[in-house]
């Protein structure tokens, strides 16, 4: 490791001790909430989480502690690592998807990871209301501890997937299995898009063929501890959540949120998507090749996926507004800003003008990283993550 690659990890690592330092301590999140559940369950007033393992951990990191403190001291310590893993993460598929076109990429994965980890959407329509968070889908999202907590083994469990659709492995069907349960022990959101998105690029891949097949064995057990985790979310324990259960209505929260004007609504869904994902959209426009290029493919129905999901389903009761179906928009969104990054270090090694063919590109994808910084800006300024 060079000097200067190990001062960006250095500089990545203290500027998430202080983000996670402030948004925890000075900012309502719902990473102290998450503590709280621990105390509950301890206590006996709440009942356990039917995806703990985040809680759990947080339980062992505060060396068993039921003391609220105690409990999001852990939980700084537990998100700053987990993010930072993120970035490593990021970083080394990066390093290896690029030098395969140019070894001497020196701190090129670094600054690009380190540049991807604070990406945000950009103002939307609502920033007339006041509003820079709320119902967009940002590739990074800084305030739900779950969601922080699930994207390493999200970035993990979307490559394997990627190789094993360039090369299939049986060792590998083991790992995306031992992925899909972690995921959905800590949040099941990006399951309910990779049940969907990965069969279908196993079948375009394979066809009817035995390694279609095999592969489909983890997604049958995901599709069988979904269910489980439904049975003890929304009907055994729905005496206690106020009758909470999950709805199938067309753009429910936005179209509310809307006084339940469809022009409205098409407007400001419009305005979000654009905002949301300006760089990836004129990027795969600029370059209609990439089309074709596996990982692409992936990350797109990904997202495609997510938002009809967060466009169809909502939870009824206590939690309609929490918008508990729009996670794995968040989770998707990295992953498609993560593959266009990708493809547009690759453009630019096998270029011979460099970089200089793509500046429309690079300066779309710095905006969006200018937006996360203004992001932190305006949640110093009004206390308020929305």
């Amino acid at each position: 490791m060079t000097k200067k690659i190990f001062f960006i990890d250095l500089t990545v690592l203290l500027v998430l001790a202080m983000v996670y330092y402030y948004l925890i301590y000075f900012i309502e999140t719902d990473i102290p909430s998450h503590a709280k559940f621990i105390v509950g369950y301890l206590d006996g007033t709440m009942g356990a989480q039917t995806n703990f393992l985040y809680y759990l951990t947080v339980y062992c990191v505060s060396f068993f502690s039921n003391k609220i403190e105690y409990l999001i001291a852990a939980s700084y310590i537990i998100l700053v690592a987990i993010t930072f893993l993120k970035y490593k993460l990021s970083k080394k598929i990066i390093h290896n998807e690029v030098s395969k076109l140019n070894e001497s990429i020196g701190i090129i994965p670094s600054v690009s990871a380190g540049l991807l980890l604070f990406c945000f959407s950009l103002p939307s329509i609502y920033i007339l209301f006041g509003k820079y968070y709320i119902m967009s889908y940002p590739p990074n999202v800084w305030h739900n501890s779950t969601t922080i907590f699930a994207m390493p083994f999200v970035i993990l469990l979307f490559w394997n997937s990627l190789k094993q659709l360039e090369n299939y492995s049986t060792k590998r069907d083991i790992t995306i299995f031992i992925l899909i349960v972690l995921n959905i022990l800590i949040k099941p959101s990006f399951i309910f898009v990779y049940i969907i998105a990965y069969p279908i690029l196993l079948l375009k891949t394979y066809g009817f063929r035995k390694n279609f097949f095999t592969s489909l064995i983890p997604i049958i057990v995901a599709g069988i501890l979904i269910l489980v985790e439904y049975y003890f979310i929304y009907i055994k324990a729905q005496s206690g959540s106020g009758g909470t259960s999950v709805k199938i209505d067309f753009m429910h929260l936005l179209y509310n949120s809307c006084k339940q004007n469809w022009f409205y609504t098409a407007v400001f869904f419009a305005s979000t998507i654009v905002s949301s994902f300006l760089f990836p959209i004129i990027f795969l426009y600029r370059n209609k090749p990439l089309l074709k290029e596996k990982m692409v493919q992936f990350a797109l129905i990904c997202i495609g996926i997510s938002l009809v999901i967060s466009c169809l389903f909502y939870e009824s009761g206590r939690r309609e507004l929490s918008g508990n179906f729009l996670w794995q928009t968040f989770m998707c969104s990295y992953l498609l800003f993560m593959v266009c990054l990708i493809q547009l270090l690759k453009l630019i090694s096998n270029n011979v003008n460099k970089y200089k063919p793509y500046k429309i590109e690079i300066g779309l994808f710095v905006l969006h990283f200018v937006s996360g910084i203004v992001y932190f800006f305006k949640i110093a300024i009004t206390s308020s993550i929305i």
